[in-house]
């Protein structure tokens, strides 16, 4: 069922969206969204999305995202991603991307923003640019540019502003005076 709040929806064949805003449960066979808020849950066999902002739980065979933000359960085959804050749990097959991060972040492969809080698991790579991350990072390589706030666990562990520990075959810490580099263990509290 569609049910627009600002205007006609549209449901053929294999996608269903609208225009402006949906509530309630939006199922498309091939995708499913609309160009505004999507509220309730939102499944698309390829893809679903909302042009603003996402509330509820969203799933997409290859992908799901929101042009703002997302607050929710959100599950990709292969990415999930919001321009603004993504809030709740995030399940990407290969990536989960968003400026902001408030939750969990699961991935099978890489994820990355620039204001991540929470727990943020990619095997190969986790990448915050020019920001932070408060809480922990599992990844082969974590390569926060900003601020890391808490533990990263890694085969390479890399933060040019550390306030907390890693543990990694090499850790990098640039704001420390003295051994930047270290293997197995680095820390630094402020």
């Amino acid at each position: 069922e569609v049910k627009s709040m600002h205007t006609r929806s549209d449901a053929r064949g294999l996608g269903v969206g609208a225009g402006e805003s949906l509530t309630g449960l939006v199922v498309g066979g091939l995708g499913a969204g609309t160009g505004e808020d999507a509220r309730g849950i939102v499944i698309g066999g390829l893809g679903a999305g909302a042009g603003k902002n996402f509330k509820g739980i969203g799933l997409g065979g290859l992908g799901i995202g929101a042009g703002e933000d997302a607050t929710g359960l959100l599950a990709g085959g292969l990415g999930v991603g919001a321009g603004g804050t993504l809030r709740g749990v995030a399940l990407g097959g290969v990536g989960v991307g968003a400026s902001a991060l408030r939750g969990i972040a699961l991935s099978g492969v890489a994820a990355g923003g620039e204001d991540l809080v929470g727990l943020v698991v990619a095997p190969a790579y986790v990448h915050v640019r020019e920001g932070r991350i408060k809480g922990v990072t599992v990844s082969a390589f974590n390569r926060i540019r900003g601020q890391q706030q808490g533990l990263a666990l890694g085969i390479i562990n890399y933060a040019r502003h550390l306030d907390g520990v890693q543990l990694g075959l090499i850790n990098y810490a640039g704001n420390k005076e003295r051994l930047q580099w270290l293997p197995v263990f680095n820390a630094h509290f402020e």
